[in-house]
């Protein structure tokens, strides 16, 4: 008990004690301060649930004097409610560890853990149980929490911050999610060095994407050499590829010619238009991919070199894979990390900034100062760029050219792109000539048979159309027998008062 001290009696006055009597007593005495002075409580009972030791911080907890815990029985202690339920009681019951939330009769909750001690014979002979306040408990995990989240934003802006270093420099402009998106899989491309296939529409900036991910990368020292595998004859493709060695052919350099993939040693190969590369030189692409050695056409000899392979393209390779026009193997093996460039009219938030991006390039090469009107700014915004941002840069460098004056105004725009954001705003969409009365006719007919599906009656079709109801009723008269006559007649002649 920790209010009477251990005592070691010795056999009789004056007596020696041995040596290792008084180490055990010192260790007693050791033991029970340490307990004492534990910062938590401390509640032991023996076999049959009777308090043997209480530290001072269980009294305290149990708002008991001191003294007022031992040797009473838990069983007792919880009907008086000094605690509620006993955690000792449950673990005797159950023989096993036991932690439950205890209430006081102060009204505080704490913690109690309560963990039975087995005798060789597998009795129980204590039971020892802490205790922790839980409002305590609940302060030191919000502090943790608090803790942990100042850690993670701190960790979060010097990312942030890394990311923002790495982009600083580079032609990449946008402001919607999508492409924020982009940058982020171009700059976790640049973090590693594996292959990466760019996908999208022609003219959304495969290569800006391509270049700006070897500009970040460890290869930014080496060279950027793209091949256009659409833009080359396929019977030169495998030599501008691969090279040649000397004499391989007709017309070859006598020394013989490296290809663009041993060009881009140490540095990266960008290949545009991967879609279109011929099969044959497909197996060959993906044998260096798996072994980094090529051979040259005309030589027996492997090459070896480090290159990086980025592949683009506007194609669905899927698709391909499908019609027997593109290896699935090498799909996956360029398919390593895939980045996805949205069309610009599925990112309407680029386009201004984009356009404000172009101008100020634009008004730098020409040597002028100008701004887009409002209205520009307006239709550049509307129009639906099918032929993405190389068309929006296009469309801007030439209203930089044509345009009179510090502003650009609406006639500087494009024919086409005026045209097509004033036939967007227009109710009425015009697509070809046909003479005046034709198209005055069907366009009443249409009108007439929309109000009447919308409205159900010609009274309120008539309200919504601007003429008289006897003119909605004449049309819809004309409508119905116009289609009664294109509807084929299926019905046989029957006998009045019978049914087919």
């Amino acid at each position: 008990m920790m209010s009477e001290r251990t005592v070691i009696s010795r056999p009789f006055h004056g007596s020696p004690i041995c040596p290792s009597c008084l180490r055990l007593e010192q260790r007693l005495r050791e033991l029970e301060e340490v307990i004492e002075n534990c910062y938590d409580e401390v509640f032991v009972t023996d076999g049959s649930g009777i308090c043997v030791l209480a530290n001072k911080a269980a009294h305290k907890v149990c708002d008991v004097p001191e003294n007022g815990l031992v040797g009473r029985y838990v069983g007792d202690l919880e009907r008086e409610g000094v605690f509620r339920p006993s955690a000792s009681l449950a673990a005797l019951r159950e023989k096993r560890p036991v932690a439950l939330i205890q209430t006081l009769k102060s009204g505080k909750e704490i913690l109690a853990t309560a963990t039975p001690l087995f005798d060789e014979n597998g009795e129980i002979f204590r039971v020892i149980c802490t205790s922790k306040d839980l409002a305590e408990l609940q302060f030191l995990f919000h502090k943790l929490e608090e803790n942990a989240l100042l850690q993670l934003r701190r960790y979060q802006d010097e990312l942030a911050e890394l990311r923002k270093e790495k982009l600083q420099g580079l032609e990449m402009v946008a402001s919607s999610p999508q492409m924020k998106n982009v940058f982020y899989l171009a700059v976790k491309a640049s973090e590693v060095d594996c292959n990466t296939l760019i996908t999208g529409e022609s003219g959304v900036g495969k290569e800006v994407v391509a270049k700006n991910i070897h500009k970040m990368s460890k290869r930014a020292s080496g060279p950027f050499v793209k091949v256009n595998c659409a833009a080359i004859p396929e019977t030169l493709l495998e030599s501008e590829l691969f090279g040649y060695a000397k004499g391989s052919f007709t017309g070859a350099l006598k020394d013989g010619k490296p290809g663009r993939l041993e060009m881009a040693d140490g540095g990266t190969l960008f290949l545009d238009e991967i879609g279109d590369m011929p099969l044959h030189l497909q197996v060959k692409l993906l044998d260096f991919i798996q072994d980094k050695e090529f051979v040259r056409i005309g030589s027996s000899s492997p090459h070896s070199v480090d290159t990086r392979i980025i592949a683009a393209t506007n194609k669905d390779l899927e698709s391909l894979i499908k019609e027997g026009r593109f290896r699935e193997d090498l799909y996956f093996r360029l398919n390593v990390l895939p980045i996805h460039i949205p069309p610009l009219r599925e990112r309407k938030e680029d386009i201004l900034p984009l356009a404000q991006y172009f101008l100020k390039k634009a008004c730098s090469k020409y040597k002028v100062e100008k701004r887009l009107s409002p209205e520009v700014l307006k239709m550049l915004l509307d129009y639906s760029w099918p032929g993405n941002v190389r068309e929006l840069e296009n469309a801007v460098e030439q209203l930089i050219i044509i345009g009179e004056g510090p502003v650009v105004k609406p006639e500087h725009v494009p024919r086409p792109i005026r045209a097509a954001t004033e036939n967007q705003h227009s109710k009425v969409l015009v697509f070809d000539l046909l003479p005046l009365k034709e198209a005055v006719r069907e366009l009443e007919t249409k009108l007439v048979a929309m109000a009447l599906e919308r409205y159900g009656n010609t009274y309120k079709a008539a309200e919504v159309l601007g003429v008289n109801q006897s003119t909605v009723s004449r049309k819809a008269r004309r409508l119905g027998q116009k289609r009664s006559r294109k509807k084929p007649d299926n019905t046989n002649d029957c006998p009045k008062g019978t049914s087919r």
